[in-house]
């Protein structure tokens, strides 16, 4: 049997779990009440469940879907979370115990950072080695430079740009935005490589004339990635720039960083300096994001079994 894994750094499943989700992230420790209470209030304010859980799900059985009509094995897709149940040690141990013979790595994420993706595939290994399970696994390699993964984009992109008035449209600029990381040259490399690839990618389809890259989320203290994505907004106001629309690259679902980041933050200020905005959408649990997937799943086992067979 095919196991893929599909990865994620977390995906509470009700406000209860909030209290364990933040003190796993922070190593153990119990995040001050005062703090907790904000975030609580944040997730309170989208008026739904957390995306993340509800889409990753529904992800999970639409591709396992897919795939069982392709391969003559059976196909299981299973989640796994960075910070919540079901960890990755939990769900590699599941998967050995129902009989996966080969396991494939896929992260939500498309843009490869050791701490994240890497770290990720790291843990697979260590849990079949701790298991001496004798199961294959194959990685995905360079999801970002999938031309359906483009192409979901360009989707989004496209429509969130079409959106704005025609007044505006022209002097618009797109903002293409990750995570910050802590600038250490060694571990940022391949990051913001792929951040840079994927963004060129999306533009030269779509011919856009103004875009930018920038960065979301970085902490108060150290030396981070940039520009942030707020300053890139300010300093578009004064050189009379019209309209704005954003687009994460590595939030292919939003959590609730992302959808608050690059949407209500960048929203309102937009509105503030009197600018149009737009943001394209997240690709969630989308039909064409689901077919990318598998299509992309396909394309690397058959990879996989080509180079063991020449």
């Amino acid at each position: 049997m095919i196991g893929v894994i599909h990865y994620a750094y977390g995906a509470p499943k009700s406000l209860d779990e909030l209290g364990d989700y933040f003190s796993h992230i922070m190593q153990g420790k119990t995040p001050p009440s005062q703090v907790l209470d904000g975030l609580t209030k944040r997730y309170r304010s989208l008026g739904t469940c957390d995306p993340m859980s509800a889409a990753t799900d529904r992800q999970a059985r639409g591709l396992q879907q897919v795939l069982n009509q392709y391969f003559d094995q059976a196909v299981r897709v299973y989640n796994a979370y960075a910070h919540t149940h079901p960890f990755v040690d939990e769900t590699v141990r599941q998967m050995v115990e129902d009989g996966v013979t080969t396991i494939v790595t896929l992260s939500i994420t498309p843009i490869f950072s050791k701490n994240g993706i890497g770290a990720f595939r790291v843990k697979v290994r260590d849990i079949l080695d701790e298991l001496e399970a004798d199961v294959e696994v194959v990685d995905i390699e360079n999801l970002h430079q999938h031309h359906d993964l483009v192409s979901a984009l360009v989707n989004r992109v496209e429509h969130a740009t079409r959106w704005l008035p025609a007044d505006a449209r022209l002097e618009t600029k797109v903002l293409f935005t990750v995570h910050s990381q802590p600038v250490n040259p060694e571990m940022n490399e391949i990051y913001v490589q792929q951040f840079e690839e994927l963004a060129e990618a999306i533009a030269n389809q779509l011919q856009l004339p103004n875009w930018q890259l920038a960065h979301r989320s970085a902490a108060p203290h150290g030396e981070w990635l940039g520009p942030d994505v707020l300053d890139v907004i300010r300093m578009e106001a004064e050189q009379g720039t019209k309209g704005i629309v954003t687009c994460d690259l590595l939030a292919m679902v939003a959590d609730i960083e992302s959808y608050f980041e690059i949407g209500q933050e960048c929203r309102d200020l937009c509105h503030e300096l009197g600018l149009e905005f737009a943001q394209a959408e997240f690709l969630g649990d989308s039909f064409d994001f689901v077919m990318a997937l598998a299509n992309i799943v396909i394309e690397s086992i058959e990879l996989e079994n080509v180079a063991q067979y020449s």
